[in-house]
């Protein structure tokens, strides 16, 4: 606790010492070098200590008394005066302490810490003062309370004992001989008390009979003061005793918490003790019921392996190898059940050490988790169960995203091959006329020959791309992202032609953008979200176009495509990559293209894949990291 403390000490050096001292451990210090100088201190702010020197410049400090007990300060001295008469009469006056000046200045400020630390201990203590004289009463009440006690005072032991039953009292310092019960009489019926027998008792008495002084040691008196006493003899002697019973009740504390830890650990937890050749000697009522069904005390010791279903030697091998320095040893035991069920319990091992650092004993403390270990069983079989049918449903996936891109291969095909057909058709039609009129010359024949041959080469070509397009990579590769463009657009071309869509690029031709992945994957993206453009397009008036763009920074590069149909609703945007969403009329999509293109993007590419609507329309980019720094080339 922290207190606001005046010193008054005519010697700087002293005083400024006291004062760092002092403000170090967090009291609010003030200083006054002279009597009045303390005096209007005192009188102008409230001080729980006042350090006092009772040499001045100007005046005695013990003049200083009749203000700091009205400012109701505890006052310590410090004084080179020894002086016996003075220094009775200071204690008269209720100082706390008496502390001689001309020592060390380390004891001098550790004697006033311990001060302050006795008084903060004895503010918890209440002392029963129990004498017909009514001087030594208020007296022993003043020195008492000075020093931080609670002090209840009685004429005779009748009173005492009546009030011994109102309050609680730490101890008792009573005088032998007193009317209506005499000292004697109140010791003998406290110590008949149970609730009283453990209150440490003090005698105060004038008399040097033996027999009396050896009936109240008897009766198990803590300490005996003759009359006349001396003051600082009676406060030192009460402080020891006061200290005594602070450390009782300290131990009354600890052990009750032990108590509480001892009943926590019967009651709430699984115990077990067993000895260094590994023999349960000892297990807890919980323990006894899960494990044996039946109460502890029918426990009978029992070697650990034959307790542990399938123990490793391992474990014995650690429990074996515990000293007083290593940490215990964790570990899920599995015990077979009186029922033959199984139970998991979880537990830590320590060993108990003598003296010499033998093993002595070890102590098992666990909990169960029995039904946890069950539910992580019955988890992972779930987890696997889940895995083995996503894998399944995503095989599904790809396999309807497989057929929906073959559908689009078929359209595309057509696209290509419905001007060589009719370029074919035509030809056919031309040899009839040409045979009609006469007209089949040798030329004729060997020029039309092979103008049909070179729409069927262009047709055979169509079919290699497509071929190549569709077919699956095996390893990653290094690819242009440019050339993986060119080979989409040499497919969708024709389509978006017949839809009177322009192609728009940007950054395209300009370098060789290079990415180390799967071509045709990417290639497949592609071709998803043209497609997807197109079918938006299609259903457009007026001017149709679709951006195509290349761009990248240190660590991605970026394809984006975009087109002028409007973007896509806000209230679906954020669901367009799930599965089997779509926002196309029932019968003309799957809602798994963009969901695959996705997949391809993030776990084939460790890329991405994302939408955003511009002025224009929908906007999706395409990420994936770069295999090297940019090449420049030539447009």
């Amino acid at each position: 606790m922290n207190y606001d403390i005046l010193i008054v000490e005519d010697s700087k050096l002293i005083s400024n010492n006291l004062k760092k001292c002092l403000e170090e451990d967090g009291h609010n210090v003030e200083q006054a070098f002279d009597f009045f100088t303390a005096v209007e201190q005192i009188q102008s702010h409230r001080f729980d200590y006042i350090l006092l020197d009772l040499i001045l410049p100007d005046g005695e400090g013990e003049m200083l008394m009749p203000y700091a007990k009205h400012a109701d300060a505890r006052v310590i001295v410090m004084t080179t005066d020894r002086d016996s008469f003075r220094r009775d009469r200071m204690f008269g006056f209720g100082i706390v302490d008496y502390i001689i000046k001309d020592r060390y200045f380390d004891d001098i400020i550790e004697s006033i810490r311990r001060m302050i630390r006795q008084v903060d201990s004895n503010s918890r203590q209440t002392l029963l003062v129990v004498d017909d004289s009514h001087f030594i009463r208020n007296h022993l009440e003043l020195l008492l309370s000075s020093r931080g006690f609670l002090v209840l005072s009685a004429a005779d032991g009748k009173e005492a004992y009546e009030l011994m039953k109102k309050y609680p009292i730490d101890a008792l310092i009573a005088d032998l001989e007193m009317p209506v019960m005499d000292g004697f009489g109140l010791i003998a019926k406290v110590r008949r008390n149970e609730a009283f027998k453990n209150i440490p008792v003090m005698i105060l008495t004038g008399s040097n009979d033996s027999n009396k002084i050896a009936k109240v040691i008897k009766h198990g008196v803590k300490d005996l003061i003759r009359k006349p006493y001396i003051v600082e003899e009676v406060l030192l002697k009460i402080d020891n005793m006061m200290n005594a019973v602070s450390q009782r009740h300290l131990l009354e504390r600890e052990q009750c918490k032990f108590d509480l830890y001892h009943d926590a650990i019967v009651n709430s937890t699984l115990y077990m003790k067993f000895s260094p050749d590994l023999h349960a000697v000892y297990v807890n009522a919980r323990f006894s019921e899960l494990v044996f069904g039946l109460k502890a005390e029918k426990f009978k010791p029992i070697l650990l392996r034959d307790l542990i279903k399938n123990p490793t030697m391992e474990l014995f091998r650690s429990l074996q190898r515990l000293s007083p320095k290593s940490p215990p040893v964790n570990y899920i035991y599995t015990f077979e059940r009186y029922d033959a069920s199984t139970c998991y319990i979880s537990a830590a091992v320590s060993g108990i050490f003598d003296a010499e650092g033998a093993l002595v004993e070890m102590i098992f403390i666990g909990h169960d988790v029995t039904q946890l270990q069950e539910n992580e069983q019955s988890l992972s079989l779930k987890v696997e169960e889940q895995v083995q049918l996503n894998l399944e449903q995503q095989q599904l996936m790809f396999n309807q995203a497989k057929m929906a891109a073959m559908g689009e291969m078929i359209g595309n095909i057509a696209h290509q091959w419905r001007q060589p057909l009719n370029t074919l058709a035509l030809m056919i039609q031309n040899f009839e006329d040409a045979h009609a009129y006469g007209e089949m010359t040798e030329s004729y024949v060997e020029e039309t020959a092979q103008k049909a041959m070179h729409q069927i080469e262009f047709m055979s070509k169509t079919i290699d791309d497509f071929r190549n397009f569709f077919e699956p990579n095996k390893q990653k590769e290094r690819f242009d992202v440019a050339e993986a463009i060119a080979n989409t657009m040499d497919i969708m071309e024709k389509t978006l032609h017949s839809h009177a869509i322009t192609i728009r690029y940007e950054g395209v031709q300009k370098h060789k953008y290079l990415a180390m992945g799967y071509r045709n994957e990417l290639q497949q993206v592609i071709l998803n979200l043209l497609s997807n453009a197109n079918d938006i397009l299609c259903d457009k008036e007026g001017e149709r176009w679709i951006m195509i763009s290349l761009s990248q920074d240190e660590k991605m590069l970026c394809l984006s495509i975009e087109d002028n149909g409007g973007g896509v609703s806000e209230t679906v945007i954020e669901r367009i990559f799930e599965p089997y969403f779509t926002t196309k009329a029932e019968g003309k999509g799957t809602g798994v293209g963009l969901y695959m293109s996705k997949m391809i993007m993030e776990k084939n590419m460790q890329g991405s894949l994302s939408v955003r609507n511009t002025a224009f329309g929908a906007c999706f980019s395409a990420c994936l990291p770069l295999e090297q720094n940019l090449e420049s080339e030539p447009e």
